[in-house]
């Protein structure tokens, strides 16, 4: 058979799961605009960066059910 077209990635996320994927994010984007800036970003210069790929906890409507990602 063929793969799908179209894979679920994700659905559903509690609270504290969406928690773990924006700090992983602010990791992922400190070093990365480190590496850009040549200089060490301020907090919230990592943070409007993350926020252009992750939602905030609390802010994800994976938290309310109503999102899905597909790949």
């Amino acid at each position: 058979l063929p793969p799908p077209l179209l894979e679920l990635v994700s659905a559903y996320r509690s609270t504290a799961h969406q928690q773990v994927l924006w700090s992983r994010a602010l990791t992922k984007y400190r070093k990365i605009l480190a590496d850009r800036l040549k200089r060490e970003p301020t907090d919230e210069e990592v943070a409007e960066e993350a926020d252009n790929w992750v939602a905030r906890p609390g802010h994800s409507r994976h938290e309310t059910g109503r999102a899905i990602d597909v790949n």
